[in-house]
């Protein structure tokens, strides 16, 4: 993969999926990719550390401003 790398290492930002299930998906994220969600969280902030923008549907709007907060502070 070019570009940054998405972390694997145990974070309370990780996506609930296997090892194996992140590197299939981090090898098919690039700088360049916009990413659709169906809800938001880990996921969203694990894959905003290396996509361009995610595009997220979320019915909670506290929990949507919990997400941006964590993942400003991600970077």
């Amino acid at each position: 993969m070019t570009g940054k790398m998405i972390p694997l290492e145990p974070s309370l930002y990780r996506p609930i999926i296997s090892d194996a299930a992140m590197e299939f998906f981090g090898s098919l994220l690039r700088p360049d990719s916009t990413v659709f969600e169906w809800g938001s969280g880990g996921s969203t902030i694990w894959m905003a550390q290396v996509v361009k923008r995610i595009v997220t549907v979320e019915h909670n709007p506290d929990w949507l401003a919990e997400v941006r907060r964590c993942a400003r502070e991600e970077g």
